[in-house]
């Protein structure tokens, strides 16, 4: 009796694992090359969809889609990638002008004593004046002002600035590959960012944007060919060959970084 209950189990359990893998199992239809990569990757053709049909993309679609996710994670960490090297360079500019403001207010207090055992209060006074110039001063940490073609095409495209907007990423990411091209401007990384855009969501939605003037073209042509090469420790004037040997060399991870913040420095 106990064996028949078993072999009744047995073949319940084999019939209910047979109804699951029946259910479970998806046919394969015919397919091209890009169906296939689809496919692999979780696409199903629109009969097999069972999400929002308004949400069911094309072989195509859904390829460019992922291989726009890999390049959105690939953007993201090279701009993070960037925001800590910005903040080092930032720190490592404070680090020097610190020092620089200290190096020069000693100096002037130096002065300061020779004036007091002379009795020259004008000559004291002005001393403390540039004093009072040092304390007060800033590196200046402003953000450059945005390209007037980029300002343009925020204006005309407002869903930029909402950061959870999916389109609003994948133009952000479309800007970023498009910047980091040699000899990109504004102009051009923009297009690109139209081109994909509408591609990925064919309806028009981009407002057609203003294109600068050819003198603001050129004017900014000429400044990138104006841009000038890194600095090296031969560039160094006497005194920041000096504060390298005082301080730089202990106070930065490297002649680079010193070099760097030297460069900033000479900007502010």
């Amino acid at each position: 009796m106990a064996e028949q209950v078993a072999v009744e189990n047995e073949e319940e359990v084999s019939h209910v694992s047979n109804l699951e893998t029946t259910e479970e199992e998806v046919i394969q239809p015919e397919l091209n090359e890009a169906e296939q990569k689809a496919w692999d990757g979780g696409w199903r053709p629109e009969d097999q969809f069972e999400g929002n049909p308004d949400n069911w993309k094309t072989a195509r679609e859904y390829n460019m889609y992922g291989e726009f996710q890999e390049q959105l994670r690939g953007v993201q960490n090279d701009s993070r990638k960037k925001d800590q090297e910005f903040d080092t360079r930032i720190a490592n500019l404070n680090k020097l002008h610190e020092h620089q403001t200290e190096t020069a207010i000693n100096t002037l207090r130096s002065q300061q004593r020779q004036a007091v055992e002379e009795a020259d209060t004008e000559e004291f006074d002005r001393l403390q004046a540039e004093i009072d110039g040092h304390n007060t001063s800033a590196v200046d940490n402003t953000v450059p002002a945005k390209d007037p073609a980029i300002v343009a095409w925020e204006s005309a495209n407002p869903w930029i600035n909402d950061d959870g907007d999916e389109k609003a990423q994948q133009a952000m990411a479309f800007f970023n590959v498009a910047a980091s091209r040699p000899n990109a401007t504004p102009q051009s990384a923009l297009k690109y960012v139209d081109d994909q855009l509408a591609k990925l969501h064919p309806a028009p939605t981009n407002p057609r944007r203003e294109m600068p003037t050819n003198t603001e073209t050129s004017t900014r042509q000429s400044s990138q060919r104006q841009r000038s090469r890194d600095l090296t420790m031969n560039d160094l004037t006497r005194d920041e060959a000096d504060q390298y040997k005082q301080f730089g060399h202990s106070m930065f991870a490297s002649e680079k970084d010193f070099l760097k913040a030297v460069a900033d420095a000479r900007k502010s």
